[in-house]
């Protein structure tokens, strides 16, 4: 087995393994021809034993210069990070909600062991024996460790015989509790919350301060400053017995109760000043839907309304809303119309419609509507030509171009401006590069996969990552570093391999 330390792989200190400059043009293409080289470096990070590699174990750093996974030895496990093995253990925990997690800003990277039937934490090789994790909380729930978005900080929850505790930066965080949910901080990383359970009643804990008691709570949000929180919540269960009764508690204060609510991910405006949420007003048999927004209802006669987004400058609201097909005798359920509603404005109805996607300068606006079953991205109230299939938009930097996956019988393309890429068997969500100019994804053909710029092919390999979606880098796992530089992790045959590549558009 190889393994050599990278050093978070600095460009200087790449290995050559092959430098290719050539000018690829694969398959057919209605996308204008683009006169560029790619010059590709490899460096082998590892090679790989197929009988002990753990493949569900890989993770890319965010910025997609470092990787760890997990390999077995005998009956043992160790993590192999950045090509270097690590302490070997009984057990490593790994997969989509027991990760192998890096930090926001890619120094570290944690993960839970075990030693005969005694589970640690560990980060950056060092063991946090002093505390006992705890490592059965519900998946669904939430990652079993948190790090601050700047990762300066990171907590788990930990337990004693028959109580639990929050453990922050290897120190005891908190009283202890019968459970505690997962702890998440700030934005700023100065603030820590986490859900509380005791006997039968729930309560946030913010910054070690009690919170009121409801009988459910939904998960605490807070603002992008972290000066500001909400949560859902549900006062009395036995309210269940006449009609559900939700509420949004913002900054300590109760809102206004609603049959349901739906705060959503984007419950904060960019700026933190403004709140939206969706919520049921009505009787459990004929609820009607509202957008609260910055506490004032808005109301229509919506059928069904989706979770708002706020505008990247905080000024600008949108959603998507349902109305009933008229005509029909209301069957169960009833066929609607959607439609998105864009600063108040309804827009034109569709059979379905996706969410809209606001540009980064808040100025344009893009979503997907379907009529009988064909699908057309609608950008800035122009539609789009007709698919089988339309993955979501993307906007590039500059807010001037939009790019998006469309499928049409078994080819699928790239779409860019209204122009059609090369056509693959799958492909990643599409990201554009910083200046803008270039559109990069991921393609799978032939059962290889290749990272193509605009309509230009690189090399096929057996692997890319990261694939999972919780392991995304840069959105897709290409990690640009300039306008015309990117890299990634690869797999070729039983090497894995660091890509590192440069957009040479010299003569």
């Amino acid at each position: 087995m190889f393994h050599k330390n990278i050093n978070h792989i600095p460009n200087l200190l790449l290995i050559v393994s092959s430098i290719l400059l050539t000018l690829f043009s694969d398959g057919d293409s209605n996308a204008e021809s683009h006169s560029f080289k790619r010059i590709v470096k490899e460096k082998i990070i590892a090679s790989l034993d197929s009988s002990t590699f753990m493949p569900d174990s890989f993770a890319v750093s965010p910025d997609g210069r470092r990787m760890a996974y997990v390999e077995k030895i005998g009956n043992k496990q160790v993590v192999v990070v950045d090509g270097v093995r690590q302490k070997v253990y009984d057990e490593i925990q790994f997969g989509d909600y027991f990760p192998l997690e890096f930090s926001p800003d890619s120094s570290k990277i944690g993960f839970f062991a075990r030693e005969d039937k005694r589970w640690f934490f560990v980060i950056d090789g060092k063991e946090q024996k002093e505390h006992q994790p705890v490592t059965t909380l519900n998946p669904s729930s939430n990652l079993r460790f948190n790090y601050s978005k700047e990762a300066a900080h990171y907590c788990y929850v930990a337990k004693t015989a028959d109580k639990q505790y929050l453990v922050v930066d290897g120190k005891v965080g908190s009283n202890e509790y019968e459970e505690i949910f997962p702890c998440i901080f700030s934005c700023d990383g100065k603030r820590i919350a986490c859900t509380v359970r005791e006997g039968k009643k729930l309560f946030e804990v913010i910054d070690g301060v009690k919170q009121k008691e409801y009988s459910v709570i939904g998960s605490l949000t807070f603002s992008p400053d972290g000066k500001r929180f909400a949560y859902m919540a549900y006062p009395d269960k036995a309210w269940a017995q006449r009609s559900q009764r939700w509420l949004m508690v913002i900054d300590g204060r109760e809102e206004k109760d609603y049959w349901r609510v739906w705060p959503g991910y984007d419950f904060f405006s960019p700026d933190s000043r403004r709140t939206a949420y969706m919520a049921d007003t009505g009787t459990d048999d004929m609820p009607k839907p509202v957008i609260v927004l910055d506490g004032r209802e808005i109301s229509d006669e919506s059928a069904g309304l989706s979770s708002p987004v706020f505008s990247p400058d905080s000024k600008r609201i949108a959603y998507m809303a349902k109305v009933y097909k008229k005509g029909f005798m209301m069957p169960s359920p009833p066929p609607t119309y959607d439609f998105n509603v864009v600063d108040g404005k309804p827009g034109k109805t569709y059979d379905r419609a996706s969410i809209p996607v606001f540009s980064p300068d808040s100025h344009r606006l893009a979503y997907y509507g379907v009529i009988q079953g064909k699908y057309m991205m609608v950008i800035d109230n122009e539609e789009g030509k007709h698919y089988d299939d339309i993955g979501h938009p993307v906007f590039s930097r500059d807010s001037k171009r939009v790019g998006y996956y469309a499928r049409q019988g078994a080819d699928c393309f790239i779409v860019v401006d209204g122009k059609e890429f090369n056509a693959y068997a799958s492909f990643s969500k599409p990201i554009f590069s910083p200046d803008s100019k270039r559109i990069c994804y991921f393609a799978k053909k032939s059962g290889k996969r290749t990272v193509v710029i605009d309509d230009i092919v690189g090399q096929f390999y057996d692997e890319i990552y990261p694939r999972n979606w919780r392991k995304r880098v840069a959105d897709n796992g290409i990690g640009f570093s300039l306008d015309d530089s990117f890299y990634y992790f690869a797999k070729k045959g039983n090497e894995i391999i660091f890509v590192q590549e440069t957009i040479d558009t010299a003569d």
